[in-house]
């Protein structure tokens, strides 16, 4: 029983660096190293439950196979096996809920990417319908004949971007506007 603390206290340590390392870099092969440690815990909590309730029934019970002074051994091992399981069930804690910070994470980076991407395309979507139209093959548009027609439609785009931009750093959406000061 007692070679299952060094085990417990290793797999605890493994833990504690492993949530160093999801949380500087979540890109890492911690999953998979999180979840050999689960199943070692799952293991462990297998092998060592049961002997827990042996040891329980063996110091519960009145037999004439057990004496005071193996009682009395027994209901230290019945403390060793209780704390040992303890032990495995507060890491299996941690590694759930490292499991969540590193699911957490993610998400976390995807959801950044994906506010750029958003910006992006919040920005290129009018400029993309401007010359949408202005590609068409109509004869009729005013600022076809216009000598200044070119660079007037290209004036309208490069504000329509710059203001969009303006708009988005003022929320905060981009750069370090009002509202990320606040945050």
């Amino acid at each position: 029983m007692f070679h299952y603390y060094p085990l417990a206290e290793r797999i605890s340590e493994e833990l504690e660096a492993l949530e160093d390392a999801i949380v500087e870099d979540p890109e890492c092969d911690a999953l998979g190293r999180l979840h050999r440690l689960r199943r070692q815990l799952a293991v462990l909590r297998r092998v060592a439950w049961p002997q827990r309730e042996a040891v329980s029934q063996l110091v519960r019970e009145q037999t004439a196979f057990v004496s005071e002074p193996v009682r009395l051994y027994l209901r230290d091992t019945f403390d060793h096996v209780s704390q040992i399981v303890e032990m495995i069930d507060s890491a299996r804690e941690m590694a759930v809920g490292l499991s969540e910070l590193h699911l957490s994470t993610i998400g976390h980076r995807t959801n950044e990417v994906m506010k750029v991407l958003t910006l992006m395309s919040s920005i290129f979507i009018p400029l993309t319908f401007i010359a949408g139209i202005y590609g068409m093959n109509f004869d009729n548009m005013p600022e076809l004949r216009s000598p200044v027609g070119y660079f007037a439609v290209l004036a309208v785009m490069v504000a329509t971007a710059l203001g969009m931009l303006a708009f988005f750093r003022r929320r905060g959406w981009v750069g370090g506007g009002r509202r990320a000061a606040r945050s």
